[in-house]
């Protein structure tokens, strides 16, 4: 609420507009001190840049995560149609702009069934690459197209009508577990995407089953059984175009396995996916790679 009160008071009027402004401001002061250390050529200066850019990619997860549900929200309120045409993304020469810096993103298109890894180690803009190929990061430079159209504000909203995201980090609202999994209030049946994502047995064992409620941190499941809940839960928003960011961080090899499996899956249904990983399985299991390389000492570009 503190951060939003100022976009209010800018006159913001347009609600997804305040959400890309929301997602700016956040990260302006997150990067303002993390890139600022980047331009010491000093061992121990550029150690330290580096651990504030790695808590920054913690930063970025839940946020792209809470904007991403905003966006979904004011979207079905307005009842905005998907954005027509065939599935494809195409980025040609873009950066991402941030305070003082742009994320170089690498080139890459990708079309209906096809999957992308990007990789890159922590705070190379990976989270960041994701929330502009969404449409929540301006660019400073370059294009990205989607559906053969450029991608910028009279776009974005309909873009974003054919998106699922599965964020690094399980978000749960006080809600009954059913009408979580079911982001576009279809009313369909959520089984056959909780056996997509392998999470069937955990609904089934949970005492209240769908009636649950998990609370914000997700609590009666662990972090593999969560995140495969968030990729049923994309599954049943339809989107052409998944967006995932880290879905096997942090998880045991065999957890790891059934979501990369899951997702497999989905590809196999036409779905594309997009992951930002750091796993080398699954990023060995996706067609690409697209590298994102970390900011250089000499390139980055300090704020006064």
């Amino acid at each position: 609420a503190d951060l939003a009160a100022p976009v209010v008071a800018a006159g913001v009027r347009d609600e997804d507009a305040a959400v890309r402004a929301l997602f700016q401001q956040v990260r302006d002061v997150a990067l303002a001190t993390a890139l600022a250390g980047l331009a010491a050529a000093e061992p121990t200066a550029r150690q330290v840049a580096e651990d504030r850019l790695f808590r920054l990619d913690a930063l970025a997860a839940p946020k792209l995560e809470q904007l991403a549900e905003q966006s979904e929200q004011a979207h079905l309120r307005e009842a905005a149609a998907p954005l027509p045409g065939p599935l494809s993304v195409r980025v040609e020469g873009a950066a991402a702009a941030l305070p003082g810096h742009a994320v170089a993103l690498p080139d890459l298109a990708l079309g209906p069934g096809e999957s992308l890894a990007l990789t890159g180690p922590s705070g190379a803009g990976k989270s960041t690459a994701l929330a502009a190929l969404a449409g929540l990061a301006p660019l400073r430079s370059g294009r990205i197209e989607v559906c053969g159209r450029a991608l910028d504000d009279a776009t974005a909203d309909a873009w974003r009508a054919r998106l699922a995201f599965v964020p690094q980090r399980p978000h749960f609202p006080d809600a009954r577990l059913g009408d979580w999994l079911d982001p576009r209030g279809a009313g369909a049946d959520p089984w056959p995407a909780l056996r997509l994502a392998e999470a069937a047995e955990i609904v089934a064992r949970l005492p209240d089953g769908l009636d649950a409620r998990l609370g914000e941190t997700g609590g009666g499941v662990s972090g593999g059984e969560a995140r495969r809940l968030m990729l049923a839960r994309a599954v049943m928003a339809g989107g052409d175009l998944v967006l995932a960011d880290e879905p096997t961080a942090d998880l045991d090899a065999e957890t790891a396995a059934k979501i990369i499996a899951a997702l497999a899956r989905l590809k196999a249904r036409g779905v594309a996916v997009i992951v930002a990983t750091h796993d080398p399985a699954l990023a060995a299991a996706m067609d690409r790679r697209a590298p994102i390389a970390a900011p250089s000492p000499a390139s980055a570009e300090v704020p006064a």
